[in-house]
C-alpha cells in the first residue's frame, strides 16, 4: 500500500473548512484549484454525506480525467472519505480521505490517497512519475485551501 498524504495548517475552524467540503458546487471545486479542477456535480444527493455521489473532472500529469466518487465515512467537522465508483480503478486507488483536527483555535487539514500496486508497478518509473505529479497537485489543493479559509 502507498498512501500519499499532504498536511498544513489553516488558521480557521475544523466547522468552517468542513462547510467548505459539505455544500461543494462546481464554482468552489474550481476555486479550490483552479489550473486542474473542471467539473463538479452531485450524481445523487446534494450536499457531503454517507452515500452521496459526485461526479467531478481534474487535470493530474496532464490528462483530463473523470471520475465518480460515494462518500462512504462522514464524521461532522473531522473526516471525509470518499471511494471511485468504478470498481477496476478502485482497486488501485482504495480510497481518499480528508482529515480535520483542532488546533490552537484553527486546525490541520490532512488528505491521504491510498494507492494498492503489485510489485511491478511499484518499481515502474512512469508510476513514480504520476505519484509525484498526484502529490504535487495535492500539495496546491492544500495551499489553495489554506488561502480560501484564511482570505
Amino acid at each position: 500500500m502507498v498512501v500519499l498524504e499532504d498536511i498544513i495548517e489553516i488558521n480557521n475552524s475544523p466547522e468552517k473548512v468542513f462547510e467548505f467540503f459539505l455544500n461543494m458546487d462546481k464554482e468552489r471545486y474550481i476555486s479550490w484549484h483552479p489550473q486542474d479542477h473542471v467539473e463538479f456535480r452531485f450524481e445523487k444527493g446534494s450536499r457531503i454525506e454517507e452515500g452521496a455521489v459526485a461526479y467531478f473532472e481534474e487535470y493530474i500529469h496532464g490528462e483530463l480525467h473523470k471520475m465518480k466518487v460515494v462518500y462512504t465515512n462522514i464524521i461532522p467537522n473531522r473526516l471525509i472519505e470518499f471511494k471511485l465508483t468504478n470498481r477496476f480503478w478502485r482497486i488501485f486507488l482504495t480510497k481518499s480521505t480528508f482529515l480535520i483536527e483542532p488546533k490552537n483555535g484553527g486546525c490541520i487539514f490532512k488528505a491521504y490517497n491510498y494507492f494498492r500496486l503489485g510489485p511491478i508497478s511499484s518499481r515502474s518509473e512512469k508510476v513514480k512519475i504520476q505519484f509525484e505529479t498526484v502529490k504535487k497537485h495535492m500539495k496546491e489543493e492544500g495551499l489553495n485551501l489554506k488561502k480560501i479559509m484564511e482570505g
